[in-house]
């Protein structure tokens, strides 16, 4: 599967797209902006990390933007700390998962895939 991690976080970021690839996955890491936007709306992958750590383009931002275009990836949202209002609103903003900071590595992998076992789900009860 193709994953886009969308961080600007360069202390954590590369280690979870080493952990994803060791699993199989192909990876791809961008700064947030509108190069992330685009790639999140080319339709090319499986899954979305937005890392709201030090963001220049709110991890929001970028999610509302992909929604508005109908945009159906999931999306797990990497939350700075553990604000209840940024949780619920990521949430309510179409976010599948959010996970506040911080967090094991490991914990990223199995949200990842309980996040793709629930949209199978999803997506074979609407078929």
């Amino acid at each position: 599967m193709r994953i886009l991690i969308v961080s600007q976080d360069m202390a954590f970021a590369p280690s979870l797209k080493e952990v994803l690839r060791s699993g199989g996955d192909k990876v791809d890491l961008v700064s947030p902006g509108m190069g992330a936007v685009n790639l999140g709306l080319c339709g090319e992958y499986g899954l979305a990390f937005l890392d709201d750590f030090l963001a220049e383009t709110p991890a929001l931002d970028i999610l509302e933007r992909w929604r508005r275009e109908d945009v159906a990836l999931p999306v797990i949202v990497l939350a700075s700390d553990d604000n209840w209002r940024f949780v619920s609103a990521s949430l309510d903003m179409g976010a599948d998962q959010v996970i506040s900071r911080p967090f094991e590595l490991s914990y990223c992998n199995a949200m990842l895939r309980a996040t793709l076992r629930r949209s199978c789900w999803t997506a074979d009860a609407v078929a």
